[in-house]
């Protein structure tokens, strides 16, 4: 299983994982084998608020910021998913989450 972004594939690494990102496994597409592999995401990988900014992040190496709800829902996040967390206990920023 992969989630593309950056135009890239990043494993993801195990279910755990998945289930933090996604309610369903009704969102996996077949097609993305000639898509370029990347980094895979970190076990545990999640989806954070950050309570002081109401800043939504895909967080696991870095913080990546998901701009607005259309990316959010491009790429088909669950937002029941979502932790309210510190900004202290995240990681440092990294790119933003690009739309598609």
């Amino acid at each position: 299983m992969y989630l593309v972004i950056d135009g890239v594939r990043h494993h993801v690494p195990d279910e755990a994982t998945y289930f933090n990102l996604w309610a369903s496994w009704d969102g996996r597409r077949p097609d993305g084998a000639a898509i370029d592999i990347g980094a895979p995401l970190l076990s545990g990988s999640y989806l954070a608020r950050e309570r002081e900014t109401g800043m939504v992040y895909l967080v696991g190496r870095t913080k990546r910021w998901i701009p607005n709800e259309a990316v959010f829902n491009q790429y088909a996040f669950d937002w029941a998913r979502v932790r309210d967390v510190s900004r202290s206990s995240l990681p440092e920023r990294g790119p933003n989450i690009p739309g598609r």
